[in-house]
């Protein structure tokens, strides 16, 4: 893993007090590369990663003071050793100078020890100040990020993805690759969110659902892939289109999850609408099939909450012509540890509208 950085120069003092900023070197820590993001995410990564700087920096200030203190008494004894030498000098030449050189010693021996103390009252400052900065930009930072990553965390509301982000950012050995990934997610979801709002505009919104069966699948698609990022594994959720016989276009649409080398390693169906018992019954009078995709694969028939729930009360009862449907009927996609967490349909068009 890639190291910070300290690069620092000699510098010759001969009097007075600069300040310990003097001394104090610069960092760098390890970066990405920010031609692979856009200009906007490529710019937040520089300046997030500039505040890190910083608050290493702030680490490395104490050592800068008791430099910067060690150089101040240096200077102090020399200064010392001057007026001493000159006492004895003007011991020789004249005893009359006697009284006068101890006056100038102990007026030399006085400024130097005010001069300590203001340092040492700058020095408590500059801590005092630098804490509060450091504090403050990570406040900022952590604030940006929830503004930034707000869809997202409405669909992983249990996963504590600011922790993670900031912990990664406050890393000095980290390439930021976490918080990259989740920004340019939350841009693909807004992106899609919208484009999918045009169908809340069609003739059939009110019988088929309009938007919300095609946002529930993008929900579901980002839930499960701020998941697997949060475990910093490779899989990630997609929307695929498959070829079976139905009139209904988002029933065509069938979610993937796809492993680092682009096998599928599970889908699902999904359905949502205004009558998802009578969807239900159309499931399972097409039974659809899906040859391209593999059968060991398959986890289900993916539903809102509160349609999963009127689906297996209905399948439950008894004579249900639904019944069949019930082993089928998943609320959340899953993969090993990773998961898309429930949603309702209210949840979805919240999300959906407040992107659209």
């Amino acid at each position: 893993m890639p190291r910070a950085t300290v690069m620092s120069g000699s510098i010759r003092r001969t009097g007075g007090s600069v300040g310990s900023k003097a001394f104090l070197p610069r960092v760098i820590t390890a970066a990405p590369d920010y031609t692979a993001y856009p200009s906007d995410v490529s710019k937040y990564l520089k300046d997030v990663i500039r505040r890190r700087e910083e608050a290493l920096m702030f680490k490395l200030l104490p050592t800068a003071q008791l430099m910067d203190q060690a150089v101040l008494q240096a200077q102090s004894a020399y200064e010392l050793i001057v007026q001493q030498e000159a006492f004895e000098f003007l011991q020789i030449c004249h005893k009359r100078k006697e009284v006068e050189a101890k006056r100038r010693e102990q007026e030399c021996a006085k400024m130097n020890k005010e001069k300590m103390e203001e340092q040492k009252r700058q020095h408590k400052e500059e801590m005092a100040q630098k804490r509060y900065d450091v504090a403050a930009m990570a406040k900022q930072t952590e604030t940006e990020i929830r503004e930034k990553l707000k869809t997202l965390m409405s669909l992983q509301p249990k996963l504590n993805m600011v922790a993670a982000v900031m912990a990664q950012l406050q890393d000095p050995a980290s390439d930021c690759a976490l918080v990259g990934a989740l920004m340019m997610e939350e841009k693909q979801l807004q992106k899609a969110l919208k484009s999918d709002a045009r169908y809340s505009k069609s003739k059939t919104a009110e019988t088929d659902g309009g938007a919300v069966p095609y946002w529930w699948k993008q929900c579901v698609c980002s839930s499960f892939n701020v998941s697997a990022m949060l475990r910093q594994e490779p899989h990630r959720a997609s929307i695929v289109d498959v070829s079976f016989a139905t009139k209904t276009v988002a029933d065509k649409k069938v979610i993937v999850v796809k492993d680092g080398e682009g096998n599928i390693v599970a889908w699902a169906h999904t359905r949502s609408g205004p009558d998802p018992n009578a969807l239900a019954e159309a499931y399972l009078a097409a039974k659809p099939e899906v040859p391209e995709l593999p059968v060991k694969a398959y986890r289900g028939v993916l539903w809102p909450k509160e349609d999963a729930a009127d689906v297996m009360r209905k399948a439950k009862a008894a004579k249900s012509p639904t019944a069949d449907i019930l082993p089928e009927v998943i609320t959340v996609l899953s993969y090993n540890e990773m998961s898309s967490s429930e949603m309702s349909k209210k949840d979805v068009a919240v999300v959906g509208e407040a992107t659209s």
